[in-house]
């Protein structure tokens, strides 16, 4: 039924997004859904590059897209990225961490599939579809999680579990002593 629904939109058009709430809802839990999860604010991207140690790593990335230059949108009828603004009823970690998705799809042989946004990426559009790819150094990791905390910006409030509540005591307390007072 689903796949069905996804063939009868007409090209890039997806005015509505039957399971938009629950793919968002599962993307927001680990599910592998055809949404990508971008945060409105900079720190709270920041926060997700920096949060886990990845052992070996000097640098970590966080990703900017911008739909276009303000100068219109063409229409490709074979390879789109949808944007799906923050409108939709999800959790509160949604709205905590201020999301709004993409997805991305490609027609082929008139059949609607998802498809993966680096496709669209390596296609480095010059007036839409904008990528930039920013590092941040590990080795600030602790001064930048310390300031985002400053900023009410850790585990706690952008998931608000029991869990992510001793996770924000135990960094806090543990891994940024002296730092995040």
């Amino acid at each position: 039924e689903y796949q069905t629904w996804l063939n009868t939109r007409e090209g890039r058009f997806f005015p509505e997004f039957i399971g938009y709430e629950y793919l968002a809802y599962v993307r927001h839990h680990g599910f592998p859904a055809p949404l990508l999860d971008w945060s409105k604010s900079p720190y709270v991207a920041a926060f997700f590059a920096l949060h886990d140690e990845v052992k070996g790593a000097k640098r970590v990335a966080v990703y900017v897209y911008q739909e276009d230059s303000g100068q219109g949108r063409a229409a490709d009828e074979r390879l789109n990225i949808h944007v799906r603004g923050h409108h939709v009823t999800v959790d509160q970690r949604h709205i905590m961490q201020q999301s709004q998705y993409t997805f991305c799809t490609e027609v082929v042989d008139g059949e609607v599939f998802y498809a993966e946004h680096q496709r669209i990426v390596n296609q480095k559009e010059e007036t839409q579809n904008l990528f930039w790819k920013i590092t941040l150094p590990v080795g600030e990791r602790r001064h930048a999680l310390a300031e985002l905390n400053r900023m009410n910006i850790n585990a706690f409030t952008l998931f608000g579990t029991e869990d992510s509540l001793a996770e924000t005591i135990a960094i806090t307390d543990i891994y940024l002593p002296g730092l995040s007072q």
